[in-house]
């Protein structure tokens, strides 16, 4: 059997190269306040959000509407999350204090590699939808990092539609010719369901998550 060396570098953004998995779990707790009218305890809700973190939104807030059993749909539970989460979102100088520095100098060193193997790219590959990518690139400037960005699309074992869009962008490469990036395991099965070599670093919220 040949052994195919990766030379595309897949990264994903939220709680990986960017420390924002706080802002959102802050996010969905003031949502759950504004649909219950009482906002659950911080400790509380973080316990439970990081069994949750890297989830699809309509899984994530179907789980808290079951938990906290709130009279809402979780379409409408993410539209009040996300005016939390552009708010959050707005003050560029606190997403560049959350950028991971360490990820950055390897992705640097990777791209440098992507170089001498021959035709490699780095590519940013999350769920987050393209306003929430283009506040983060411009406030972080990140955005000469990559080649080029995958974005909107689900990210799960069920649906890997996001790491599918990222090989067709690629001009149809192998599974076996990338190495994704992920911090939670909801985003490294994705990226195992297609075939795709995957390097988990977890953060606080995601470190306790089980395979």
């Amino acid at each position: 059997m040949t052994r195919v060396r990766p030379r595309h570098v897949l990264v994903d953004m939220d709680g990986t190269l960017v420390d924002t998995e706080g802002l959102k779990c802050e996010a969905w707790r003031l949502a759950v306040g504004d649909a219950s009218g009482t906002t659950p305890g911080d400790a509380d809700h973080r316990l439970l959000y990081a069994t949750l973190a890297g989830a699809p939104a309509m899984v994530i807030g179907a789980s808290l509407i079951e938990h906290h059993r709130l009279d809402v749909s979780a379409e409408d539970l993410h539209e009040m999350r996300e005016r939390h989460r552009h708010r959050s979102y707005a003050d560029p100088k606190e997403l560049a204090r959350r950028v991971n520095g360490s990820l950055v100098d390897v992705i640097v060193r990777l791209r440098d590699g992507a170089t001498v193997l021959g035709g490699g790219e780095v590519v940013l590959v999350t769920t987050a939808p393209q306003d929430q990518v283009d506040a983060v690139m411009e406030a972080t400037g990140l955005r000469e990092l990559f080649d080029r960005i995958v974005c909107g699309l689900e990210k799960s074992v069920e649906n890997p539609a996001c790491y599918r869009a990222a090989l067709e962008a690629l001009g149809g490469a192998s599974p076996e010719e990338c190495l994704a990036i992920e911090d939670t395991t909801v985003g490294y099965s994705a990226a195992q369901a297609l075939g795709i070599p995957c390097l988990l670093l977890p953060n606080e919220y995601t470190r306790g998550q089980k395979l």
